[in-house]
């Protein structure tokens, strides 16, 4: 099973991840390309808080 995540599904596990930059609204995991939240699709801390695979289209 795949759950499609809303934003708000997204950034309780976000907010608690040093990863997440809120002041840009980024995902910063890759230091190089950090990405606006609206652009990943999947991350595996999702995965894991929320049991199965996790897909956001924010």
């Amino acid at each position: 099973m795949v759950f499609q995540l809303s934003r708000e599904e997204v950034l309780k596990v976000c907010t608690e991840c040093s990863s997440y930059n809120p002041l840009k609204d980024t995902c910063e995991a890759d230091k190089d390309t950090p990405r606006a939240l609206n652009l990943v699709r999947k991350c595996h801390k999702w995965d894991e808080y929320y049991g199965d695979k996790c897909l956001f289209r924010g």
